[in-house]
């Protein structure tokens, strides 16, 4: 699963330390979320897995537990892309709650793009390797060879060599 990182909107207050706005969390979502899903869950929560550390001590330790929703999904269509917004607004460590305000600023090892608002924009259906390939393979069929009189599709004459 991707790591997905967090900024925090608000400032975050813990018990023991103030947690800057603009603070970034890296977490791993627990749940499954999808864009296509007909429902999705009530709640989301995700993992805390590198610790927070300010003024040089940690603030938010490695495995603390961050609860959110789904605040927009919509399944890629045949030219739009898809796209899902998650929003964090709990944030639990140990003993310590805290109300927060936090979406997701980026993802690693992705394609998608992410706006300001933590909305998460997938590739467009036709941007995919394979769309293009097969997109590719579709001019290729189309373009047709004359040899000998003949008009033979591009695949047929690439399949058996040269035709004579």
């Amino acid at each position: 699963m991707n790591r997905l990182y967090l900024t925090l909107l608000l400032a975050a207050q813990l018990p023991a330390v103030q947690i800057p706005t603009g603070s970034e969390l890296s977490i791993r979502l627990t749940d499954k979320v999808a864009s296509e899903a007909q429902t999705q869950p009530v709640a989301i929560h995700a993992v805390v897995i590198v610790p927070v550390i300010v003024d040089g001590a940690v603030a938010i330790s490695s495995g603390a537990q961050l609860t959110g929703t789904v605040k927009q999904a919509k399944a890629a269509a045949e030219k739009d892309p898809a796209q899902l917004q998650l929003v964090f607004s709990s944030l639990t460590d140990g003993a310590q709650h805290a109300n927060i305000s936090a979406v997701v600023t980026s993802l690693e090892n992705a394609r998608e793009t992410i706006d300001d608002k933590g909305l998460i924009t997938g590739i467009a259906p036709g941007g995919t390797f394979s769309a293009r390939i097969d997109q590719g393979i579709s001019k290729l069929e189309a373009s047709v060879q004359q040899i000998d009189g003949q008009v033979l599709p591009f695949r047929r004459m690439l399949g058996h060599g040269v035709v004579q």
